[in-house]
């Protein structure tokens, strides 16, 4: 064969290649891939647009509403009818500034943003012309401005304002990096049967940058339950979906489809606000007065750990942070020396004081099998290399255990370490058994865990010894030891219904909306352990706390229609400042139903300033009438 005759074969082998390429491809696209490129066909002859899905409410116990949407106006701009021409533009911009009374350079900057984005979806201003005045709609709406609309929308409102503000955070419009990290997640159930009849569509997405989103609180904890595959929506709604078919110029031709939003869970909590109510009403009026005073409450269920009240003052009101919050009123939140934003309850850390003498009593008894009817004498001070005095200057002379945990006596605890031989050790390991030093699991994301100090934290962290009064210190709940309200709230619980340490919640049920095809979700009694306690031991101690109300420095919450036992504190933390005032307590007495626990900053004694916290709490719980003032009691531990 010539070179030439090669040549024509080589040609025509190449050619022939060349076709059969072609002829795969053509199948490809028209018969391997046809549905996929017949779905591309279709989306660019679609466009859909999504209106906001609506927040499930919130309520408490007693179906009170805590959380609701508020309809609202906000400016939007629709991209694909905005004028194109420079100088109809800035006409369109000018009258929209005026009537906003907003400065036309940042507007345009604005529009401009809107603008970017293709399509029929209405989209914001990014914080201007949001919840605007019926009057400024109607101006508007009179002048007709192409490409502007204004579109109704909600966003979240707290009927009670500050109440529960620390508990029940607040929700508003999805950042940046909140949207990267839910942005690919879908419903979870596409099936239209499983829907509840109403066709969701494919791979409909959870989340837009317009969604509003849990920012802290509750509306964070229940935005979505994310342990579970596929994630499933609480109070996250269900958008509403729009399909029109529309132009090469994105012009809408035809409506296809047009689904409302559906609201998302109705949230029940164990809160009861009638409850609530009183617990920041009272502790308003214990720190008034005085501005470095803080304060905190806690009321739980004993028997399940349903929290009935839960308050932390001063606070806020986070109908203030569902839009922006103006940058002055955040400067003055942000550096008010009583950290308002701060959840004091969860976690705000302070010494227990003479509260942590229940632990203090419970290890003497269990561990060291201490005999209760012991006695010792206080003369007012002890001395070990310092002078380690107790509260009362004069001291309370002769005690058995029942007695010195009435009266709050430092000088018996001092003695239960110097000559019973209770260790900081075993202290440490009952005070962790009680929940100290972790924390709670309550269903709110702000909480820390305290510390519980031990011979190995000294050497670990200081490199330094532990001395005889360092336990001195810690017997009587100062020094290191740190802990919230809500942790000592679960101490009491835990003597009281007989050494369940349970886990509080807030959540008492979940209601599901009829397309998620759900069960309501119930939150029942959860325990965390069974302390290894000999309930004679927390007899003793229940016996004591009862004797505290009735003869020792729990008067304030004497002279109910019930019996409580209770157990004051006072702790000394800054230099000569006045020292902080506790007060936990359990009741009724015979048959335990609830615990409480009150701090106040600098409050001084417990039994003059947080007893009578607690004692309007119970006023309230049992719907007392005539005894919400405070019994008659002396300045104590």
């Amino acid at each position: 064969m010539s070179s030439h005759q090669v040549r024509l074969h080589a040609l025509a082998l190449i050619a022939l290649a060349g076709l059969l390429v072609l002829v795969g491809r053509l199948w490809m696209l028209q018969l391997t891939n046809w549905a996929e490129w017949a779905r591309a066909a279709a989306g660019n002859r679609e466009s859909v647009t999504y209106t906001p899905a609506p927040r499930g409410i919130i309520f408490d116990r007693k179906n009170v509403v805590l959380a609701e949407n508020r309809p609202v106006w906000n400016v939007s701009i629709i991209p694909s009818k905005f004028p194109r021409d420079e100088a109809e533009a800035e006409r369109v911009i000018v009258q929209l500034a005026g009537i906003l009374e907003v400065p036309s350079p940042e507007l345009r900057e604005k529009v401009k943003e809107a603008c970017s984005k293709r399509g029929l979806e209405a989209t914001g201003l990014d914080g201007m012309g949001e919840d605007i005045s019926f009057k400024t709609l109607a101006r508007i709406e009179e002048l007709a401005l192409p490409g502007v609309v204004v579109v109704e929308a909600s966003v979240r409102s707290y009927p009670f304002k500050s109440l529960g503000a620390h508990v029940l955070g607040y929700a508003r419009g999805i950042n940046d990096r909140q949207y990267d990290q839910v942005k690919e997640l879908k419903y979870p159930f596409q099936d239209e049967a499983e829907a509840g009849g109403i066709e969701l569509g494919e791979d409909e997405p959870l989340y837009s940058r317009e969604s509003i989103y849990g920012q802290a609180g509750l509306e964070k904890e229940y935005e979505i339950d994310l342990n579970v595959a596929p994630p499933v929506p609480i109070l996250s709604g269900r958008r509403g979906r729009t399909v029109y078919e529309v132009d090469a110029a994105q012009r809408p031709v035809r409506l296809i489809e047009q689904r409302p939003p559906v609201v998302g869970a109705s949230v029940y909590l164990t809160l009861d606000v009638k409850v609530q109510q009183a617990a920041e009403r009272a502790l308003r009026e214990a720190i008034a007065g005085h501005p470095n005073r803080t304060g905190a409450a806690v009321c739980v269920d004993v028997e399940d750990g349903g929290i009935v009240a839960i308050a932390s003052v001063p606070g806020y009101d986070p109908n203030d942070w569902v839009k922006r919050i103006p940058a002055k009123q955040w400067k003055a939140l942000n550096e008010d020396p009583r950290t308002p934003l701060l959840n004091k309850a969860t976690a705000g850390l302070y010494p227990p004081a003479s509260t942590f003498k229940l632990i203090s009593m419970t290890t003497a008894l269990d561990r060291l099998k201490c005999n209760p009817a012991k006695r010792f004498y206080c003369s007012g001070a002890i001395h070990e290399g310092q002078r380690f005095k107790c509260w009362k200057p004069g001291g309370h002379g002769s005690l058995d255990m029942r007695g010195a945990l009435a009266q709050s006596c430092d000088v018996y605890f001092y003695e239960l370490v110097r000559k019973q031989g209770l260790t900081a050790d075993e202290l440490h390991d009952y005070a962790r058994m009680f929940g100290l030093g972790e924390k709670t699991g309550i269903d709110i994301p702000e909480e820390v865990a305290g510390l519980v100090p031990s011979t190995r934290w000294k050497r670990d962290v200081y490199d330094a010894r532990w001395w005889t009064g360092d336990s001195l210190n810690m017997v009587i709940g100062q020094g290191a030891t740190s802990t919230t309200p809500l942790q000592m709230a679960m101490v009491c619980a835990t003597v009281a219904n007989g050494g369940d340490l349970l886990q509080p919640h807030l959540l008492n049920r979940i209601v599901w909306p009829k397309h998620l095809n759900l069960p309501d979700t119930v939150y029942g009694k959860r325990v965390r352990r069974h302390i290894e306690v000999r309930p004679e031991t927390l007899q003793i101690v229940r016996e004591a706390m009862r004797t505290a109300v009735e003869h020792g420095t729990g008067k304030p919450v004497s002279g109910l229609p019930i019996k409580v036992a209770g157990k004051t504190g006072s702790a000394e933390h800054i230099g000569n400042r006045p020292p902080h005032a506790w007060f936990i307590c359990f009741a009724p007495y015979e048959k335990p139903k609830y615990a409480i626990s009150v701090f106040v900053s600098e409050g001084e004694h417990g039994s003059t300033t947080a007893g009578p916290v607690a004692r309007k709490i119970l006023a309230a719980l049992y719907n007392f009438k005539g005894v919400g003032g405070p019994a008659t009691a002396a300045p104590s531990d």
